[in-house]
Parts: C-alpha cells; sequence; structure tokens
C-alpha cells in the first residue's frame, strides 16, 4: 500500500487501483474499479461544499 496526496486528478486516476477521499478529517468516499474516473473523483471531492442556499 502507498499513500498519495495530489491535486491533480488526472494523476490519482492513472496512477491509483482505489482512492479514498477524505473531508474534513473523515473518510466520505472509497472509489475503486470503474467508478474510479476524473468525473466521479470531482464529484466525491467536492461533495459536501456546496455554497449554502
Amino acid at each position: 500500500m502507498v499513500l498519495i496526496a495530489a491535486g491533480d486528478l488526472a494523476e490519482l486516476v492513472e496512477l491509483c487501483d482505489r482512492v479514498v477521499v477524505f473531508q474534513h478529517g473523515r473518510m466520505v468516499t472509497v472509489l475503486d474499479g470503474d467508478r474510479l474516473t476524473e468525473p466521479e473523483l470531482s464529484l466525491a471531492m467536492n461533495a459536501g461544499f456546496a455554497a449554502p442556499g
């Protein structure tokens, strides 16, 4: 197992078999297999950060 911290989504998708997304110190989702795409990763990373309505 290797821990990679990166902001480049394409790099994460290319290098990783599984990505665990944390927000505010809590694990919010795990992406792997068919779900590990740039659009899915972007959605997972930004979930919970929507502007208050």
